[in-house]
């Protein structure tokens, strides 16, 4: 609870100080969106930025059992850590680093350093290393993403570690443990030498910037036509009967890339592939983007109308405010925008809409909603059976449809109320109480207390960011399009060849 006259919060009924967390999913309702993301682009995440670092960990984990009966655990981490900076450091001593992970502590070590570099201080686990957590980069950012693509896996004798994959019949972790070290050729063994000391020289980590750049690879080699390969395949290759989403994304990005002409961002692909469903264009994948790009578009109006929320309730001269007069203030604001009176039901609204933007936030949040709600409540029966069918259950924008569906004749003012007091006062608290009880960590925004509510804390709304940045990043370092988007000669040959591929 809120100390009265004060900022002080503490937690409820154990009187410990807590610290609010900012938290990302502040309704509750970025899940759905996630989880469409997850299926649509397998094996990538939002942090894993270099594809090149997928054949990189299959070889550095291979060369840790290489001519060895047994080995210790506790020497992987170690071990790890070191190739981790070395490859940083390498890295930064190119132009163009961006997207390196442990670039930052690189650039000043080389910054500060003129002559050796200490690889056994920056490799420590702790503060002021390269990386903060104990399994490096490729625990938090990458491990995750090489097991869900096949790559790699646990191993039997030693539970803590993991190997490559050698199974036969897809792009497995030996298939590009094997095809980076031909890539790199003698410089593996110099790489691996270097790792195993404690310092290391500029001129030592620059002979090692051309075979070690992980954002660049020879157009010809086979390395990069592996890893083309590896996110062609099916989404889980041991899988028998597994999707080819990830396959099917790339070959709508290529797509759209060649029709839009422009920079691939989230929201624009994910609204070309909105309006390719709604021109008829209804393969699994496409509607998987269709459904991402309505329940990402909800959350967002959503946490629009959370902003505003908060934005109003900061700005009132008293302390706490009975939440019935800031719900039916918003209301009436919207009513007004809408040029309607009280006893306007909803349908009447619906039928009315048109797709003009309203200065207003919470009034153009609600005109968005239901627009979209208008455009596609005749699809609700066959989204929810894919939702079914793909294995999520989570609460989604059929439900906001079916929602609104049921109050039809409500009065629209009533309708607006409901909304802003259940699908965002509410919700936030139940959501916030709900990751505290899970967590220990307070993340909500506002204070509530018999019927009033007080401001605690800001909240901007955001899009979620469903793995197109990665997915550009690693078809760039594959050559399949340039930084501005346009697509190149090997993705257009690829583009044709999946394009053949449908056609048969």
């Amino acid at each position: 609870m809120v100390i009265a006259n004060t900022d002080k919060h503490v937690a409820p009924y154990w009187n410990d100080g807590i610290n609010l967390k900012l938290g990302l999913n502040q309704l509750g309702i970025r899940n759905v969106a996630e989880q469409l993301f997850a299926k649509l682009l397998p094996g990538l995440n939002n942090v894993s930025s270099r594809i090149r670092y997928y054949s990189f960990y299959c070889w550095l984990i291979n060369k840790f059992y290489e001519d060895k009966d047994s080995v210790e655990v506790n020497d992987f981490n170690p071990y790890l850590r070191r190739a981790e900076l070395l490859l940083a450091l390498v890295n930064a001593t190119k132009d163009d680093s961006q997207g390196i992970p442990g670039i930052n502590y690189a650039l000043l070590q080389l910054q500060n350093n003129s002559d050796k570099i200490s690889l056994k201080d920056g490799a420590k686990f702790g503060v002021g290393t390269y990386w903060a957590n104990a399994g490096g980069i490729f625990r938090q950012y990458y491990g995750a993403s090489l097991v869900e693509i096949g790559l790699i896996g646990a191993n039997v004798s030693y539970p803590q570690l993991y190997n490559i994959r050698k199974e036969d019949g897809f792009i497995n972790g030996k298939i590009l443990a094997d095809s980076f070290a031909s890539t790199v050729g003698q410089d593996g063994e110099t790489f691996l030498n270097l790792a195993s000391k404690d310092e290391v020289s500029f001129e030592e980590l620059r002979n090692l910037s051309d075979s070690f750049n992980m954002k660049v690879m020879p157009t010809s080699s086979q390395e990069r036509e592996w890893l083309q390969e590896l996110l062609l395949q099916k989404d889980s290759p041991t899988i028998e009967l597994s999707a080819s989403h990830r396959k099917q994304s790339i070959k709508h990005v290529l797509r759209y890339l060649t029709n839009a002409r422009t920079s691939l961002e989230a929201t624009g692909f994910s609204k070309y592939m909105y309006q390719e469903f709604h021109r008829g264009q209804k393969d699994e994948t496409i509607w998987g983007w269709y459904a991402y790009y309505l329940d990402d578009n909800w959350q967002y109006q959503l946490t629009r109308i959370f902003n505003i929320l908060l934005s109003t309730i900061k700005l009132r001269s008293s302390l706490w405010t009975p939440i019935d007069i800031v719900a039916s203030q918003l209301s009436e604001k919207v009513l007004i925008d809408f040029n309607v009176d009280n006893s306007v039901t909803l349908d009447v609204v619906i039928a009315g809409l048109t797709q003009k933007k309203m200065e207003n936030d919470v009034s153009d949040a609600i005109n968005n909603l239901l627009w979209f709600y208008k455009e596609n409540i005749g699809y609700a029966d066959e989204s929810e059976q894919h939702y079914h069918d793909w294995g999520i259950e989570v609460e989604n924008f059929c439900d906001f449809m079916k929602d609104a569906s049921a109050n039809l004749q409500t009065p629209f003012v009533k309708y607006v109320y409901k909304l802003i007091t259940e699908d965002v006062i509410f919700r936030h608290y139940k959501v916030s109480f709900r990751k505290m009880l899970q967590t220990g960590l307070a993340t909500q925004k506002f204070s509530i207390e018999n019927g009033n509510i007080r401001f605690l804390e800001d909240w901007p709304s955001s899009h979620t960011s469903p793995r197109i940045d990665t997915l550009r990043n690693f078809l760039i370092d594959l050559d399949m399009i340039e930084k501005d988007g346009s697509v190149t000669n090997l993705g257009v040959e690829l583009l044709n060849r999946m394009n053949d591929e449908d056609n048969k």
